[in-house]
């Protein structure tokens, strides 16, 4: 079995390493030089280092400058590391410095220039370094199903990993530090762990801001059994129900720790429970929702506010990526972990690793592989490189079956979003039926270009009061459109960029010219429109006759709206009791997984919008459960 370049395979620290001289060439590092006469050796400089495969930085320094940079990155993933070499170049050269910041999702690239360009700016300052560099691996030291793009986007690492600091023992290790991570971490140690919290960013990072539960003691047990059996149609019958039932007897108490342990926090009093009865055919269930307003970013910050407040109870390392998980004996004991200086550190776990990572929606590999129909959708997140994923693979763990949940109800797209006016897409053309949760809209945007992939305009005119109030919906009064509206000075709190889309005209043609669609199509969608609602039904698309209103009253209005991915929320296999799952279904002994770095609670190429609040809220207490459990284990 021949070895594999680093296109191939992980990086990893090893016993190898490359010297170079300050005078002379080394093991493919040269050195044009001049007698010194300032901070560096004036000449042009070579190092290599490895990344997917060798990278040669080639840099020519004055006296006392960097003047320029190249970088030979020809052996690394054309649209990954070769697409960050200018990024990485120009950084260089602006930070006169190897002590740059990496591209996001190139940290393999990324690590590997560093290195080259700290190598010759030790050789122009007439000293000597050494690059430590991954050992070889054969082809079948690739853990199976994960391949070297996926890799290259992430931060994890294989391969021995040497010279790592003891970072010492704890009962609990929560990799991630979000609305699961937390949560699980938190309530760990409140009940008598010691718990370490590893997080790649540096702070708590959330979405969202609806959190609910049911709550058992005020339920009809044979509407709680309903509730359970909704969800399994809403999932069209893929989800787990072993862990749909453990959030639904669990979820009250859950979100109600989690509503008073952000009001113990200090979180300002705009955070507020909502209890009330949700009816069906076999009585009612009481659901508790915790809803926290006046920012886009609110359960990350409820969460932020929560461990600050509890700081003395835990040990969290921000800007500290776990890189590797440890695994003795078939069981996961520890994690490998690098802070920003590029140390390593191993931490091991007396109880138990948990996966609290996030989704991989910023991984365009395994979103090619595993959820392609959002390859070409606008992602809302950033750094989403499913490292716990492909970490829990790489120690034994499975990956939910394609296709996976995605969540593109996009809230931020404007308002009115699910109001079943007319829909055309970029170039003017209707596009589906409009009778339609926004949730399913992607559907019908999948084949599009990449740039107008999850785009489309929203039609109506002046008449859209009575129009919308006439079929039961909810209109967004004139008065309060203004807010939407980017020609209308006013004051916007709270409404971020992307809801600034709101568009009015006189003519159909100047309110195409607004939207940045075609004139002639959006006439002729138009009149087409008004033709089926005079024909009395959509012989086109079928939608309910009662949303059929013809636009025809000027000012005529437009919406322009952008179906971005929220989450991923597949990943890796567990059981109802949060135990990471082999080939064989049997657990992967020490490690756990929460959140959206596990699955398969919903199963559904689609997420479900049977119960508001309920992917926080089953996030929350998936972390609360595990975390109570660990701590007794």
């Amino acid at each position: 079995m021949k070895p594999m370049s680093r296109r191939d395979f992980f990086k990893g620290a090893s016993a190898s390493a490359v010297t170079l001289a300050a005078t002379g060439i080394l093991a493919g590092c040269t050195a044009s030089t001049a007698s010194k006469a300032g901070t560096y050796i004036p000449g042009t400089y070579s190092a290599t280092s490895l990344g997917m495969d060798t990278i040669t930085v080639t840099m020519i320094f004055e006296a006392e400058s960097i003047v320029d940079v190249q970088l030979d990155v020809k052996g690394e993933t054309d649209t990954i590391g070769q697409a960050a070499a200018p990024v990485l170049r120009q950084a260089v050269l602006d930070k006169q410095s190897a002590e740059i910041d990496g591209v996001s999702g190139a940290s393999i690239t990324s690590d590997a220039v560093k290195k080259a360009v700290a190598a010759c700016i030790a050789q122009a300052k007439g000293e000597s370094v050494v690059i430590p560099e991954g050992a070889p691996v054969s082809e079948g030291d690739l853990p199976p199903g994960i391949t070297a793009a996926e890799l290259q986007a992430s931060t994890c690492e294989l391969g021995e990993i040497t010279g790592a600091e003891d970072g010492g023992t704890y009962d609990v290790i929560v990799i991630g530090a979000g609305t699961s991570g937390v949560p699980c971490a938190l309530k760990a140690a409140e009940d008598g762990a010691k718990v370490l919290v590893l997080q790649k960013e540096d702070g708590v990072v959330a979405q969202g801001n609806t959190c609910t539960g049911i709550i058992p003691g005020e339920s009809n047990a044979p509407a709680m059994l309903q509730l359970e059996q909704e969800t399994a149609v809403s999932c069209n019958y893929r989800s787990d129900r072993d862990q749909v039932r453990v959030y639904v007897q669990n979820s009250g108490e859950a979100v109600q720790w989690y509503y008073d342990t952000a009001i113990a926090s200090g979180y300002p009093a705009t955070i507020a429970p909502a209890v009330f009865d949700y009816g069906s055919p076999f009585g009612a269930y009481k659901k508790i929702s915790v809803r926290s307003a006046g920012k886009p970013d609110n359960t990350g910050t409820v969460l932020a506010s929560i461990l600050k407040a509890n700081a003395t109870k835990l040990d969290v390392r921000y800007s500290t990526p776990a890189v590797q998980l440890i695994k003795e004996g078939g069981k996961v004991t520890g994690v490998y972990a690098k802070d920003k200086s590029g140390k390593y550190y191993r931490f091991t776990a007396a109880k138990g690793v948990v996966l609290a990572t996030g989704d991989y929606q910023n991984n365009d590999a395994m979103v090619a592989k595993y959820c392609p129909d959002v390859k070409d959708f606008h992602k809302k997140q950033f750094h989403k490189t499913g490292d716990g994923i492909l970490m829990g693979i790489a120690a034994g763990g499975t990956i939910e079956p394609i296709g996976h949940t995605k969540m593109i109800h996009d809230f931020d797209s404007g308002t009115m979003f699910d109001e079943p006016f007319l829909r055309v897409d970029m170039y003017g053309k209707r596009f589906h039926n409009e009778d339609v949760d926004m949730s399913y809209a992607n559907n019908y945007m999948r084949h599009y270009d990449k740039e107008n992939t999850g785009k489309y305009c929203q039609i109506f005119d002046d008449n859209y009061e009575a129009q919308v109030t006439g079929w039961g919906g909810r209109p967004t009064p004139k008065a309060g459109m203004q807010v939407y509206m980017p020609e209308v000075d006013v004051e916007r709190k709270g409404v971020t960029a992307e809801l600034i889309a709101t568009y009015r005209a006189n003519t159909l043609d100047e309110l195409a010219t607004k939207l940045g669609i075609p004139a002639d199509k959006l006439k002729k969608s138009v009149d087409r429109y008004n033709e089926l609602v005079d024909l009395g039904y959509d012989a086109d698309f079928g939608k309910n006759p009662k949303f059929m209103k013809k636009i025809e009253t000027a000012p005529y209005w437009g919406i322009k709206k952008n179906l971005r991915v929220s989450a991923l929320c597949s990943g890796i296999n567990i059981n109802s009791d949060f135990q990471a799952l082999d080939e064989s279904r049997n657990p992967v002994e020490g490690l756990y997984a929460i959140g959206n770095c596990s699955g398969q609670f919903y199963g559904s190429p689609d997420y479900p919008l049977h119960l508001a609040g309920l992917s926080i809220g089953r996030c929350v207490t998936a972390g609360y459960v595990l975390g109570k459990t660990l701590a007794v284990k």
